[in-house]
């Protein structure tokens, strides 16, 4: 009896560090495909969990349908056809707040159930990802009143509203058409 699996992630290595990298903008979401194959000789369940997930992060492993799921259940390949391997995307969903330059660091681990009862050990695999944030440019302007009348020799004046949404520093340059500063 063979207790087996592979565990792996679509995110390619950075070239430098050999590190496993997402970079996500704050407030956004992505997927991150997990490739789960069952390369025993039995039927088996998967655990799935991640720790080093921080306040405020939304990140968990998702089904077909978008629900949080913890296990998955795989046939052996011996027996030919069905699910012998699956893609489970792991969701995550960054703070708005959080600032440029943050990292995260997941380990993502994945057990088979099955082997919890052989007198072999417990087959496990673990990985790392690293969640970057990137820059975001986010800048918002509002004007109650976009289009006033001022006859000659009067002035009307405008109410402008610019938010930073974004994690940095901008620098704003208002510029106005049809009239002169």
């Amino acid at each position: 009896i063979i207790f087996d699996f592979r565990m792996d992630y679509s995110v390619a290595p950075d070239p430098f560090t050999d590190e496993k990298i997402k970079k996500i903008s704050p407030g956004g979401q992505t997927t991150v495909p997990v490739n789960i194959e069952n390369l025993g000789d039995l039927n088996d369940t998967f655990e799935l969990s991640l720790e080093g997930i921080p306040s405020g992060w939304e990140v968990y492993f998702i089904d077909e349908t978008k629900l949080a799921i913890t296990e998955i259940s795989l046939i052996t390949p011996a027996f030919g056809s069905g699910n012998h391997s699956a893609t489970i995307p792991i969701y995550v969903m960054a703070p708005q707040t959080v600032p440029f330059g943050h990292k995260v660091k997941l380990t993502l681990t994945g057990k088979s159930l099955g082997s919890e009862d052989s007198p072999l050990e417990t087959e496990i695999r673990t990985d790392i990802l690293l969640l970057d944030v990137i820059e975001s440019d986010r800048i918002t302007i509002e004007c109650r009143e976009p289009e006033k009348r001022v006859n000659p020799g009067n002035t009307v004046g405008y109410e402008i509203k610019v938010t930073n949404k974004g994690n940095k520093q901008e620098d704003i340059i208002l510029t106005i058409e049809g009239g002169k500063l």
